[in-house]
């Protein structure tokens, strides 16, 4: 019982200073059991060098698709390079390091690409207990800021409804109408359409509430009389996706943005195009949208 006592206080010691300090611990340097004079560590194991080391952990992505290892390749190559430079072993590089590299080797398009390829490096560095924080915890590739859309002309957008016919005709109206995303296109019901009132109850999506939006006499006449169920029989976002890329040669999240921004420059109020499309305020109209305004637009005479 004492050796396997033993046995376990040894663990536990060695792989305390092996992980933590880095160094070679062996018996003769643990004592007894019970002994209590103070811990002397060994000097620390000879450090392999940074070409080494990336050699090393490329190996270790036999498994992983080839194309995987030659970009993590590429990427390191050009790390080690730019470390060479600044005399840094690979190990001691910290977040700065990092993010002058990525600025000054990638675009901003491409830099997650370069964090990629250093992070994996260094996860395997931290598994094999040879750092212990990875200097990428302070650096963050950023995103590529997403174009804000150019909405289509309104000629296009009318252009492409009156080409299209019967379910694709109502489609293109209801989504250009009402400014309904497509999975809330999917999600109407005929019991949501209020013809007295002439409006439709847009379904709640992406966390908004259900709201009421306005509905064009010339859209209230596509609908059939008496119809029961889901306005377009249940088809799939897919399906409805497709319909719309296919008449009017865009995604259909551009007919949202056509809706705001054709009722913005004909003038209708703030407020009523907030309502319309289904905002709680309107830092998303001022943010998105009202970008989307053609810088040709003139100005308004107001005098």
């Amino acid at each position: 019982m004492a050796t396997v006592i033993r046995e376990r206080v040894v663990e536990r010691v060695i792989e305390r200073y092996v992980v933590e300090d880095g160094v070679v611990a062996d018996d003769s340097m643990l004592g007894s059991v019970g002994d209590t004079s103070p811990y002397v560590p060994a000097l620390p194991a000879p450090r392999l060098t940074s070409p080494v080391l990336v050699q090393e952990y490329l190996a270790s992505l036999a498994l992983k698709a080839p194309s995987t290892t030659r970009h993590y390749r590429q990427c390191l190559e050009a790390y080690l390079a730019y470390l060479l430079r600044l005399d840094v072993h690979i190990l001691d590089a910290n977040d700065s390091h990092v993010a002058s590299f990525l600025a000054a080797t990638y675009t901003v398009a491409s830099r997650r690409q370069g964090w990629k390829g250093i992070s994996t490096f260094y996860g395997w560095a931290i598994r094999r207990h040879l750092v212990a924080y990875s200097p990428l915890a302070g650096v963050r590739a950023p995103k590529e800021p997403a174009p804000h859309r150019l909405a289509p002309s309104r000629e296009h957008v009318l252009g492409a409804i009156a080409k299209a016919h019967g379910e694709r005709k109502l489609l293109l109206s209801l989504a250009y109408a009402t400014g309904a995303r497509i999975a809330e296109l999917a999600m109407m019901d005929f019991s949501d359409v209020d013809i007295v009132g002439k409006r439709i109850r847009v379904p709640a999506n992406k966390g908004a509430e259900a709201h009421w939006a306005n509905l064009p006499v010339t859209v209230l006449a596509m609908l059939p009389e008496n119809g029961r169920g889901k306005i377009f029989g249940g088809k799939s976002i897919r399906t409805l996706r497709r319909y719309i890329v296919d008449s009017l040669g865009l995604s259909p999240h551009y007919l949202r943005h056509a809706m705001c921004t054709h009722a913005l420059e004909a003038g209708a109020p703030r407020a009523a195009v907030i309502r319309q499309a289904g905002h709680a305020d309107g830092r998303m109209l001022d943010r998105v949208y009202t970008l989307a305004l053609r810088d040709s637009a003139p100005m308004v005479d107001l005098l």
